[in-house]
């Protein structure tokens, strides 16, 4: 749970409300404690919320122009850094409760050298919040989950072919935009035609 966490915080497609709802349906099938779940996951955001402040606190300018070199992400830090200017402290309580743009916003504020302490109490807060609330859903919501899972075993295989065709087609559109329609390679072809 922590790893998934942790990469889900520097950025891969990992959602923790998911995490959070299978830690809570972890504690309704007995693996774990519902208490120590609710303690160990408040840690977990809070410990990986820190670790994001403080890389930005040390490295955050620097990594911020790096990932600004892609398109989608230069667009995202932007608004979040215009959020971040406007509203200071409440963008991090806020920003629990929006989808990835929680992954972001410790990087800036340590970036914008926040006050560690007025981070970790915004951050605090919005986790004393949103992390109950996710694993009470998945620790009162088990049985549902157990049918969901049932039926996502049962489509395995429909699953990961439907991942690779949507991976295959991201990859062969990046191609054809890429070599093909910028570098006038289709027009070459046409003309020869």
């Amino acid at each position: 749970i922590f790893i998934v966490v942790l990469l889900g915080q520097i950025g891969f497609p990992f959602p923790e409300e998911v995490t959070y709802i299978m830690a809570g349906y972890l504690a309704s099938a007995g693996v774990v404690s519902f208490l120590g779940i609710l303690f160990f996951m408040f840690f977990v955001v809070l410990f990986t919320d820190s670790l994001s402040y403080w890389v930005g606190y040390f490295f955050g300018n620097c990594l911020l122009r790096f990932l600004s070199r892609w398109n989608f992400l230069a667009i995202m830090i932007k608004r979040i850094n215009e959020f971040f200017q406007i509203h200071g402290k409440r963008t991090i309580f806020i920003s629990r409760f929006i989808w990835n743009v929680r992954n972001w916003t410790p990087l800036l504020a340590g970036s914008h050298h926040m006050n560690w302490w007025d981070f970790i109490k915004s951050d605090g807060l919005a986790a004393l919040i949103y992390t109950p609330i996710l694993v009470i859903v998945g620790y009162l919501f088990a049985e549902i989950l157990d049918v969901v899972i049932g039926r996502v075993l049962e489509i395995k295989l429909l699953i990961f072919m439907f991942f690779v065709v949507i991976i295959t087609i991201f990859v062969v559109r990046k191609f054809f935009i890429k070599f093909v329609l910028k570098n006038g390679s289709l027009k070459k072809i046409l003309k020869r035609k």
